[in-house]
């Protein structure tokens, strides 16, 4: 395994006090340490331990090795020569060899147990727990969906998620990472990187490890257990190629780790929503062979992906954060939209309880949410994820500050604009209301605001003039004129229907 300069020195640093004169190269081309003898033959990428009585007998070669390292034992001269360390003067040249050619056996032996097990077929995962003890430091490798296709941690009793951020504790580092521009620059670079702790809260060293040119996958060491050194990067790279001539675009898929169960539950509801003539006795009869019982009650809600999500495919980390937050659901990916169907029995939670969820998922990632009505039996779950849509679409319009829309809360609006799917409202309001604005216009009459006023605070002449700031006797006059107009003693409840719903229409409600 070929080390660096500055690795090695980095590693005599622990138990050395170390002079540097010159900054050294970080360039991995040294194979082996040799105890220096005046007068040997000098090869490059070596690594010469020196004493400091012989220090001067470098001096006798007309050219020194350029990719060497060279290690005095405690001599501070100025000694001119760029890839060269200095340890003080009670140190022995013996004990530095012996320690330096421990760090090669133990790198040698950590390639060799890679290169074989990656001969032998082995998986990602047997990679990364074979290179745990060199790094000691925690290690995965995912896709740049926030998949998670193989994992090594320090601590055995964290919880290997099979995505990134998909549970509550986890989600937040994953919005952070996608709302960062820093993740955006480095999404390309072809060597290893260090990523500070103030997007996450945790630093990492990285290798992107691509596919046709394009990032596919990232190899991540976390700097939870010890601190990172940049210059250990050679490494990471060197792991990060092995891995890149294992991964294939199935591993996504397989990665995921999900039970087959829910997959077979997912192609159900798939089925229901991609087919309008989907023979619903026999969905029915495999959602209640899955324990999802035509007597349970369900929910369906619908997640408006960013653009960042679509272009980027990271809408993993979300469907398995739903998943984990409702334990019987069903999260898929459905026309570039998350679509969750959520078994409100089995997981024992009210439409409230669930919208407070929610409201807390989306607090963190910032995305719309529109939710269904609460109903039972299999043949309402179509319309339930058409409630889903409305709420999502008519919501984010009549309340843009909001991030979670619920069915119940745009229905008004829902049923007003039915009215209009194939006329124009002024062809379907009261006729007579028409006349009544034309009125307004031409004589500046408040005919219509007196009405609408009238109706808004339910028929109460008293509430209706001081609303209005005049009289009672002069509202009373108005309404005369305005049922001479309508032709009607506002008293019939299907004419009073029939003229508020015109009013809403028109916008005076």
């Amino acid at each position: 395994m070929k080390l660096s300069a500055v690795f090695v020195a980095e590693h005599l640093q622990k138990s050395y006090n170390l002079y540097v004169p010159y900054e050294l190269s970080s360039i991995p081309c040294l194979m082996n340490p040799v105890l220096y003898t005046p007068g040997i033959k000098l090869k490059d990428h070596t690594v010469y331990v020196v004493n400091n009585d012989e220090i001067d007998t470098l001096k006798d070669y007309e050219i020194l090795p350029k990719h060497s390292l060279f290690i005095v034992a405690g001599n501070k001269n100025n000694f001119k020569y760029p890839n060269i360390c200095i340890l003080d003067d009670s140190v022995n040249a013996i004990d530095i060899f012996s320690q330096i050619q421990e760090l090669f056996n133990k790198y040698n032996n950590w390639q060799d147990n890679l290169i074989k097990a990656y001969l032998e077929g082995k998986s990602i995962d047997t990679m990364l727990s074979i290179s745990l003890p060199i790094f000691n430091n925690s290690l995965f490798v995912t896709s740049m969906d926030f998949t998670i296709v193989a994992a090594a941690f320090i601590d055995p009793t964290i919880p290997q998620e099979s995505v990134f951020g998909s549970s509550q504790n986890t989600h937040y580092y994953v919005t952070a990472l996608k709302n960062s521009k820093l993740f955006q620059e480095v999404k390309n670079l072809n060597s290893a990187f260090y990523f500070p702790p103030h997007v996450t809260g945790l630093a990492s060293l990285c290798v992107n490890i691509k596919q046709n040119n394009r990032t596919t996958y990232r190899l991540v060491m976390l700097e939870d257990n010890r601190k990172i050194s940049k210059n250990e990067g050679f490494l990471l790279e060197f792991l990060a190629l092995l891995i890149q001539r294992i991964l294939n675009p199935s591993l996504i898929r397989n990665s995921n780790r999900v039970s087959n169960d829910y997959m077979y539950l997912s192609k159900i509801f798939l089925d229901i929503l991609y087919d309008e003539n989907v023979d619903f006795l026999d969905a029915s009869h495999k959602l209640n062979s899955e324990g999802w019982l035509s007597s349970h009650k369900y929910l369906c809600a619908s997640v408006k992906l960013t653009e960042m999500d679509k272009q980027n495919h990271t809408y993993y980390p979300i469907i398995y954060y739903l998943k984990n937050i409702f334990s019987h659901s069903c999260p898929f990916l459905y026309k570039n939209k998350v679509v969750i169907f959520i078994n409100m029995t089995l997981c024992k939670l009210s439409l409230e309880e669930i919208v407070n969820y929610m409201e807390e998922f989306v607090e963190k990632s910032q995305l719309n949410v529109g939710i269904s009505r609460s109903l039972s039996g299999h043949m309402n779950l179509r319309y339930q994820y058409i409630q889903s849509q409305i709420a999502l679409s008519i919501g984010m319009e009549i309340s843009p500050d909001k991030l979670v829309h619920t069915f119940n809360d745009v229905s008004y609006d829902y049923m007003l604009r039915q009215f209009t799917n194939e006329l124009p409202a002024t062809m379907i309001v009261h006729e007579k209301l028409l006349e009544l604005i034309d009125i307004d216009k031409s004589k500046n009459t408040e005919y219509i605001k007196t009405l609408s006023t009238y109706f808004k605070n339910q028929f109460n002449a008293l509430q209706t003039a001081e609303r209005l700031y005049i009289h009672r006797s002069t509202l009373m006059y108005r309404l005369d004129k305005i049922k001479n107009i309508l032709g009607s003693d506002l008293k019939d409840p299907k004419e009073l229907l029939y003229i508020k719903l015109s009013l809403c229409l028109l916008g005076y409600l």
